[in-house]
């Protein structure tokens, strides 16, 4: 009885050991190359997996958004008669991320966002005029620094690995402050951004995103020069198509 049982461990062990050496011997998988399948169970339909982003990458990136507006355009006309206004936003994001598998990648993000809005006098007019008042001498400045953390999934869609899609989900902290230092927000933000990723080169990559949905929690204080005038707390759960939060970026693979 031992002696079959010894026969039968040693056939086991065999059999891994060849089963190993027969993976070890395998090529690996080029870039836009198959590795596996997804499926779905309820339709019974797949399509393959492409690779595009290999285990082991490191990636250093940077995002960045500009808008200027003023009275003159169609954006502000459409709300503000008579204006003379401007308003302007700048962000930046550089990230820092590593592929801990194909396809997918863990990272960090850090991040700038100044937004000036300037009104010298305008009259805005909601719901054809039934909405309507007169602003003056508006000058705002909000400065925003943030950092989060986010995972990445990749679709591969060509058999080269030039192009794919991609879906982040981030959790992140920011910090907002008006330059007059008369408002002060924190922010805790779990959001979705959806986007594609295109190869300009072996190493470096453009890439496109844009924010649909978060989930957030605000504590908002304003300040007044005898102190604390009023503080509130918000949760807000939204989805929306939000211009604002369109991203141009590149990053640097190796």
């Amino acid at each position: 009885m031992k002696r079959n049982a010894k026969i039968l461990l040693t056939a086991l062990l065999l059999g891994f050991s060849l089963v190993a050496a027969a993976a070890d011997g395998l090529p690996p998988v080029q870039m836009g190359g198959t590795f596996g399948r997804d499926s779905s169970k309820c339709s019974g339909r797949s399509f393959p997996k492409r690779l595009f982003m290999p285990k082991g990458s490191l990636g250093a990136g940077l995002q960045a958004t500009y808008l200027a507006l003023d009275a003159s355009d169609s954006q502000l006309a459409m709300v503000l008669t008579g204006a003379d206004a401007r308003f302007s936003l700048f962000r930046i994001a550089p990230a820092f991320s590593w592929a801990y598998a194909d396809n997918r990648m863990f990272g960090v993000r850090l991040g700038y966002m100044s937004v000036n809005a300037q009104v010298q006098r305008a009259g805005v007019s909601l719901f054809d005029d039934a909405l309507a008042f007169d602003l003056s001498g508006v000058d705002t400045r909000l400065h925003t620094c943030s950092a989060g953390i986010y995972h990445r999934n990749y679709f591969g869609l060509d058999s080269r690995g030039v192009c794919a899609l991609f879906a982040d989900i981030q959790l992140g902290y920011a910090y907002s402050q008006t330059a007059q230092g008369g408002y002060r927000d924190h922010k805790i933000v779990l959001s979705f951004c959806p986007g594609v990723e295109v190869f300009a080169m072996n190493n470096l990559s453009l890439q496109l995103s844009l924010g649909l949905a978060d989930v957030s929690y605000h504590i908002a204080t304003s300040l007044t020069d005898a102190g604390t005038a009023g503080r509130s707390n918000t949760f807000t759960a939204q989805t929306r198509l939000n211009l604002l939060d369109l991203n141009f970026g590149l990053t640097l693979y190796w």
